[in-house]
């Protein structure tokens, strides 16, 4: 059984497409989308959320951990910035005074 080159879907008999390239590389698609993808937008599986190969590892035909599967949820939350320690300390816009100052 074939599988499909984009989204690693196997194929049943006598479904998808067949496309062989000018160079000898024979391309398998169980859809019209996955064809697109691959050809005309020029896609990369591992960054298309929908495809197998969008988790880490699994490209190369190894099971995701646990480890990456928090990474790759870190990395799609957006980047928060922090405020400086100065600004976190100030209450009521009065800078907070150490016990050896009030002496």
């Amino acid at each position: 059984m074939a599988r499909c080159s984009f989204c690693k879907h196997t194929l049943e008999p006598a479904t998808g497409t067949m496309y062989v390239k000018t160079d000898g590389t024979i391309l398998y698609f169980c859809s019209m989308k996955c064809e697109k993808n691959l050809l005309k937008l020029s896609r990369v599986p591992r960054y298309t959320r929908w495809t197998k190969g969008f988790e880490k590892g699994t490209a190369n035909g190894q099971q995701p951990t646990a480890k990456s599967k928090e990474s790759i949820a870190k990395s799609q939350q957006p980047a928060r910035l922090e405020k400086p320690a100065e600004k976190l300390q100030t209450t009521n816009n009065k800078p907070q005074t150490s016990a050896k100052e009030k002496k």
